[in-house]
């Protein structure tokens, strides 16, 4: 092997993490669900600002609609000036992180799209339409005030769900659809998570125009909470005030920063004795904060360290193997948790100075799970020492 290893391989330790947020997943962990609104059956529609679960009617054509339609939907047909539209009564909640609106129905090709123009005030919009690209009817979204193709086909005639999910975080958005008709059971992703410029402010009102038949719909959010032996709650304090045995498990949101990277299974036991902070409370909201040994406190419990123990750190050691192309590296000092539920994955990366300032193209290892060897590639003969520094990821 043409590479020294020495002291010099076992370096300071680098943490970053991959972002778990709505960006990448609707999903949160732990969540719970809200129900917003829902119309399920609209086969009996009130009278204009009559309240249907959540929301009302703010606007009903005068012509183009009938109802009932097999005695639970509405057929329409009329054109944007003349839509029908619903509003939500009930707010969606100011912890919401994603909100997420579905409806039923039958799929229409309309022959242009429409202008942005006359979608007023629309933060996103969807329809189906060939638009002169070719005879193929295609999914469009109101994307950042633009009609974008999906490139993703619609069979016209057919019942669909089609799902909005909307971060007002994040400022994306993206739409999902099954076809009914076809018994669908799975969703598509037919637009995946798009920055969209509207996307700062909840969505308030539903508008339906063109030819279709609709079945019902419903709004629905998703807040993250704190959850403590099973029980769900708004706030750490009031899990924490429930702990009061510390025999059971927090999963709670855990960060590098402002990056909300996943939840973490801990047990109240550990962050009484190893936590910072007078009392349960404030030692569960403190577990982002630093410990004496560098690393946040809910990262060393992932990795079996403690964190008062400032020497209490991962180490990148080589390891002997028969390779004549690589050298390989494992992350020894640690005792991986697996039940704590946050993914870890780690590389070393190749540097030509001591002080790690000098990163070398094509010289770090692929990611490796703890208890696996990360192989970095042999360096050529004609260069000289090369020093490795250890990266640890917290997340999907």
């Amino acid at each position: 092997m043409n590479i020294k290893l020495d002291a010099s391989v076992v370096l300071a330790l680098t943490l970053s993490c991959f972002a778990l947020s709505a960006n990448a997943k609707v999903k949160y962990t732990p969540e719970y669900t809200n129900g917003w609104f829902e119309v399920s059956s609209i086969g009996e529609l009130p009278a204009v600002n009559g309240t249907v679960n959540g929301g009302k009617w703010i606007q009903v054509p005068e012509s183009g609609v009938a109802w009932p339609v097999e005695s639970t939907k509405v057929e329409i047909d009329t054109d944007l000036a003349h839509a029908l539209v619903y509003t939500n009564t009930t707010a969606v909640g100011d912890r919401t992180l994603v909100y997420s609106i579905s409806t039923t129905l039958k799929v229409t090709l309309s022959s242009e799209l429409p202008s942005v123009d006359s979608l007023t005030g629309a933060k996103t919009a969807i329809c189906v339409c060939t638009n002169g690209v070719d005879s193929t009817a295609y999914w469009w979204a109101l994307v950042s005030t633009t009609w974008v193709n999906l490139n993703e086909q619609a069979v016209v005639d057919n019942e669909y769900e089609i799902v909005l999910d909307s971060d007002t975080t994040a400022h994306k958005i993206r739409y999902l659809a099954r076809n009914i008709t076809k018994s669908e059971s799975d969703f598509t992703t037919i637009l995946d998570w798009v920055e969209n410029s509207a996307s700062s402010e909840v969505i308030t009102q539903i508008s339906f125009a063109g030819a279709t038949t609709i079945a019902g719909f419903a709004g629905k959010n998703y807040v993250q909470g704190y959850e403590y032996n099973g029980t769900i709650y708004d706030n750490i304090a009031d899990a924490a005030g429930a702990a009061s045995s510390g025999t059971g498990d927090f999963v709670i949101p855990v960060s590098t920063g402002s990056v909300t990277v996943a939840a973490a299974t801990i047990p109240a036991s550990w962050i009484s004795s190893n936590g910072s902070g007078d009392n349960l409370a404030a030692k569960v909201q403190n577990l982002d904060a630093t410990g004496s040994n560098g690393i946040a406190y809910w990262q060393s419990y992932v990795l079996g360290l403690t964190p008062s123990d400032a020497r209490s750190k991962p180490v990148v050691q080589p390891e002997q193997d028969n390779s004549t192309d690589g050298v390989s590296f494992s992350m020894g000092n640690v005792d991986f948790k697996s039940t704590a539920g946050v993914p870890v994955k780690y590389r070393v990366k190749a540097f030509s100075d001591s002080a790690c300032t000098s990163h070398v193209g094509n010289g770090d290892s692929a990611l490796a799970s703890p208890g696996e060897n990360a192989t970095a590639p042999l360096p050529p003969s004609n260069v000289g020492v090369r020093y490795y520094k250890m990266e640890i990821q917290f997340g999907e």
